[in-house]
């Protein structure tokens, strides 16, 4: 009975995606770069230390 009661809480949290969103996010470009990106942030945070 735990199982499904967490499947069921789980579940009950998910919303359906719209027509409207699913459109965004398939007209999003990918995200690219993210590598540079974080070595960016990283190389930027051991600069204040």
């Amino acid at each position: 009975m735990k199982r499904a009661k967490k499947f069921k809480d789980y579940f009950e949290d998910i919303k359906p995606v719209t027509d409207e969103e699913l459109e965004e996010l398939l007209n999003d470009p990918p995200k690219r770069n993210n590598r540079e990106n974080f070595k960016k942030a990283k190389k930027k945070f051991y600069k204040d230390f």
